[in-house]
């Protein structure tokens, strides 16, 4: 005997919902160019990423080395294409830097392929995070934004947080920098002052061992000066001692002179 199927299907009785909320005036309109800025971000991105996908298959042969350092295998091609549309299609096509991002689109997607977050988003994220450099950064705000953390909207938002702070550790190094070229106004800091724990938690590897080969040079430069300066300790003494050997001569001599 089969069994009854007790299950009861869900059901929501029209009648009993709740309206849904009829937006007028100023919320209407911030409603509306919400979703037609999500649709417009959808289309142009997915274009985007057709227009990459052509350039990178016909300009490069499908080679990604290549594409990222922009040497089309077909010679000039690919700048001639661009050529050709501000030449006859100014003003009505792509622009210059479009272009390219849409090329630098398929080297990320390619660079990031083992990212799952990443792999899922939607292609407009994509397009947004092209305003990163490092990968790694990508990757975070890839995870952030597959957790929830922000909507679409705060994308733009989150990804400007985090370039400002990037900015701000990069002139934090120029400042480093800057101070080691300028003996003076290193000697007025302690080592502390010079390179904060703030700082330099947020150095990469690659900037750590760049910095240490630059203060190396610098130590190397200093004990060649130091070495210098004593040689020439040495040579200001010994002619000084010969100086005052000239000016107390005289004075014996005339001394015995007198005497006699």
């Amino acid at each position: 005997m089969m069994e009854e199927n007790t299950e009861v299907a869900h059901y929501e009785n029209p009648e009993l919902m709740e309206p849904e909320a009829i937006l007028t005036g100023d919320e209407l309109v911030d409603a509306a160019a919400e979703k037609i800025l999500d649709i417009f971000r959808d289309k142009l991105s997915s274009a985007m990423f057709e227009v990459g996908t052509l350039i990178f298959e016909q300009f490069f042969d499908g080679d990604i080395e290549k594409a990222r350092i922009k040497e089309s295998t077909k010679g000039e091609s690919f700048n001639k294409l661009i050529e050709h549309f501000e030449t006859y299609y100014s003003g009505k096509s792509p622009s210059r830097t479009w272009l390219y991002n849409s090329l630098k689109l398929i080297v990320v997607e390619h660079d990031m392929k083992g990212v799952q977050t990443y792999v899922q988003l939607p292609q407009s994220y994509k397009v947004a995070l092209l305003r990163l450099k490092d990968l790694k950064l990508k990757k975070m705000l890839s995870d952030e934004a597959s957790s929830g953390r922000f909507h679409a909207r705060d994308l733009s938002d989150r990804i400007s947080e985090v370039v400002n702070s990037t900015r701000t550790i990069d002139d934090a190094g120029k400042n480093i920098h800057r101070l080691l070229n300028q003996p003076k106004e290193l000697l007025k800091r302690t080592s502390d002052e010079i390179l904060p724990d703030e700082t330099l938690k947020n150095y990469t590897e690659k900037k750590l061992i760049s910095l240490k080969d630059i203060l190396e040079e610098k130590i190397k430069l200093s004990e060649d000066v130091i070495n210098t300066h004593k040689k020439l300790l040495e040579r200001y003494n010994g002619v000084k001692v010969k100086a005052n050997s000239a000016v107390i001569l005289p004075k014996i001599i005339s001394n015995k002179k007198k005497a006699k």
